[in-house]
């Protein structure tokens, strides 16, 4: 994604009479009217935006002589000087562009919000829906979306693709309106907060933007998530599976206590561990210091009247031993500036000295290493004082901190919450959407002015990943503090709570589908999806905890538990069992994305053709009918099909052209679907929801031997039961085994 850029390096240098207009790369052209001073672009479809360029005087098109492969397309004035760039790179689906920055864009000292050219896409607005940060909205029935827009056609979900693949200095927003002739209109906007004037306005560009059309927009917001993870070279580490301590019930809950870890780390590495478990993560309320505005933030030092009087180290050090990530909580960009709440070490470099009790730390108010708000340190709802990352002495003491946590007590994995803190900016908390919203952005006086809010933001973050080391697993918590905080965060987090906290209850257990949904293309591409736990807590119905886990087991998101372990019934923990271990893949998708404000289909496939489609009840009250087909779903061409159903344990029967289901309120169906063929196919296993997805290693017919054999993976003591389908009879086979041992190459056959 860097082709804007090297193309910018060598502008000058090129023939700027050269007369071509346009750029392609055989998916998506580039074309400069200079009559008409518009941009189109177009694909194999035909035009599908136009830009109204009127301050433009001329284009040239630089396509290294390779016209097929893409290029830079420079829109100047009549100064010479460069307005705007597009980009085709020589694979890409998407148009890049960029605007660059001059000096007339400065005139008041800074630049606080720079508008992008209107995009019109040449779709009658009333035809298609949108899809962002809000959910699904009408195009003119939204606020403003963060960081991406879709405008799609939900009866066939064509449409365009926007977003923005880069947030270094800002923060991408996305509007879009229906103009006076009923066209969809996207309107990207950059906003800044305070981006002072750089000492060379030579090839400074803003943010890149990206526009596609696509035949099936959730291929084009998975594309769109593929130039992300491009532009910031993401390379994500395996997806874990395990336990936050915040919501298990009293006394076990918070962040449990020395005792409690042990019980449950023990139980764990017995009970769960061979299924997918691997990390036990302590939560708020471990650290020293007052909860003034939200929680305590004295995080070099452990609470000594707290849960854990004797230190954080024999903890990690426990669950370290069972071959598990150790995972602890922190607000690492807040403070508070009040008596004794911050080490005395966070002043050391404020060029001042700062009186101190005889423990050495600070006994009066201070503010040197803090944004200020009106001379005062900025302080955001429950948040509390923003540490100042772009002050050295500030970024020191953040260190401190995670390297304590990872080098001195045993640490490996990471939750940061409090994302609005080091951006400066309210928590508007918002447990229904991530609609925009104004939030006096840029209005944090920072240590070092030339520093923007996000580029702070991403500077902490830097921090604390130079500490905690390369190796260890770093969850962001969570965008919907603030959502700017999302592409802030792009390439530095391996997770992200993509929602707000949610609940066992039935509507806050919803929370973390919905958003996990509408942002699911992130999954598996810019960082790993954690919607907040899973519940399968015997005080609730069993239906329902069989919904959620199967929601996170099949979407593919980060699996958390949080309930008690050692008091669920073997019924509920088997629940975790058949849904913890991660598939890893990123081909789960929503079926009906663009139909549904809460999708109620899944369609998950593997490279060996394997296929679960999920269907979900989000109403608890009343049962859901679905008809559907073949293709709508996604599933491969065939004259007739076959499904097992997981939870119902039983063949569900065979179809042909339509697919028609009835799931209970509140509830969950999940198939196993394959095309029927000539001899014997394994439809299902018993060992995780996903039916063979994440056990099944490879499977074989033998023609002459009739017989059907293969490799899976199996756990020790854990019943493994094939589902085979023999066509000869239209029915179900059931061959079970019992392994005493746990195998990578479990090798089977059953003869026909």
């Amino acid at each position: 994604m860097n082709r804007l850029f090297a193309a910018l390096s060598f502008f000058f240098a090129v023939c700027l009479s050269a007369s071509a207009t346009t750029i392609t790369n055989d998916i998506v052209s580039v074309t400069w009217n200079a009559e008409q001073k518009t941009v189109s672009l177009a694909d194999q479809s035909g035009t599908f935006a136009k830009i109204e360029l009127p301050n433009a005087h001329s284009a040239t098109a630089d396509d290294a002589g390779q016209p097929a492969k893409g290029g830079v397309l420079f829109v100047q004035r009549d100064t010479g000087e460069i307005e705007i760039v597009f980009g085709v790179g020589e694979q890409s689906p998407f148009v890049d562009i960029c605007l660059l920055l001059n000096e007339d864009m400065f005139k008041d000292g800074h630049i606080k919000t720079l508008e992008y050219p209107k995009i019109e896409l040449q779709i009658p607005a009333d035809e298609i829906v949108t899809l962002g940060t809000a959910g699904l909205r009408a195009v003119n029935g939204h606020r403003g979306s963060y960081m991406f827009l879709t405008a799609a056609h939900p009866k066939d979900r064509s449409g365009v693709v926007t977003g923005w693949i880069s947030s270094d200095e800002g923060s991408g927003i996305v509007f879009s309106e229906k103009d006076t002739n009923g066209r969809a209109v996207i309107k990207p906007v950059i906003q800044y907060g305070k981006f002072v004037p750089p000492e060379e306005f030579f090839l400074v560009s803003g943010e890149i933007f990206v526009i596609g059309r696509f035949d099936d927009c959730r291929i084009g917001l998975e594309s769109y998530a593929d130039e992300i993870a491009e532009y910031n070279e993401i390379k994500l580490k395996d997806i874990p599976a395990g336990y936050c301590t915040w919501y298990a019930e009293s006394p076990y809950g918070g962040a449990g206590n020395e005792r409690y870890i042990v019980t449950l780390t023990d139980a764990a590495a017995e009970k769960l561990a061979p299924f997918g478990f691997n990390f036990v993560q302590i939560d708020d309320r471990w650290q020293d210091g007052e909860r003034l505005n939200g929680p305590a933030r004295g995080f070099l030092r452990v609470n000594p009247r707290g849960p854990y009087p004797n230190g954080m180290k024999a903890p990690a050090d426990h669950i370290r031993s069972k071959n598990m990530m150790a995972g602890i909580w922190l607000l690492p960009f807040s403070g508070t500036p009040e008596e004794n709440d911050v080490d005395h070490s966070l002043y050391a470099k404020s060029g001042v000295d700062e009186p101190t009790d005889n423990q050495g730390r600070n006994t009066r108010f201070s503010f040197k290493s803090f944004a200020l708000k009106e001379g005062e340190p900025y302080r955001s709802r429950w948040t509390g004082a923003t540490l100042d990352m772009t002050n050295p002495a500030a970024r020191e003491y953040l260190h401190k901190i995670v390297s304590q946590m990872a080098n001195d007590w045993n640490y490996n994995y990471f939750k940061l919450d409090g994302f609005n803190a080091a951006l400066g900016v309210e928590n508007i908390y918002n447990t229904a959407n991530g609609e925009y919203r104004e939030d006096y952005f840029g209005e944090t006086v920072y240590h070092n002015p030339e520093i923007t809010p996000v580029a702070a933001h991403r500077l902490g973050l830097e921090t604390v990943r130079e500490a905690a080391g390369e190796e260890a697993f770093i969850l962001g918590c969570n965008v919907s503090q603030n959502m700017r905080s999302m592409g802030a965060s792009f390439g530095l987090v391996d997770a992200m709570r993509i929602g707000p906290d949610n609940g066992a209850g039935w509507s806050s257990l919803k929370r973390g589908p919905w958003h996990g949904t509408n942002r699911y293309f992130f999954n598996g591409r810019v960082w790993w999806n954690d919607p907040d736990p899973v519940y399968v807590k015997d005080s609730m119905p069993l239906e329902h905890a069989k919904l959620i886990a199967t929601w996170v087991a099949v979407s593919g998101q980060l699996y958390v538990f949080s309930d008690w372990l050692p008091n669920l019934s073997e019924e509920r923990l088997d629940i975790l069992r058949r849904t913890m271990r991660p598939h890893g893949l990123t081909s789960a998708r929503p079926v009906d994305l663009f139909n549904k404000d809460f999708p109620e289909m899944w369609h998950l496939t593997d490279s060996s053709g394997r296929n679960i489609v999920a269907f979900y009840n989000w109403d608890e009250a009343n049962p859901l009918k679905i008809e559907t087909t073949p293709q709508w779903i996604g599933l491969p061409e065939a004259e007739e099909y076959v499904a097992f159903d997981y939870w119902g344990n039983k063949f569900f029967g065979s179809f042909t052209d339509k697919l028609s289901v009835e799931v209970p309120a509140g509830s969950c169906l999940v198939l196993a679907v394959q095309p029927v063929k000539e001899h014997p196919i394994l439809l299902s296993t018993s060992q995780h929801v996903t039916q063979g997805i994440v056990d099944v290693v490879s499977v074989a017919w033998n023609v002459e031997t009739k017989t059907l054999s293969g490799v899976s993976k199996v756990i020790a003591n854990d019943p493994y039961e094939l589902r085979i389908y023999d066509p000869a009879t239209k029915e179900i086979r059931r061959v079970m085994f019992e392994p005493a041992e746990s195998s990578d190459s479990f090798l089977w056959s059953v003869p026909f």
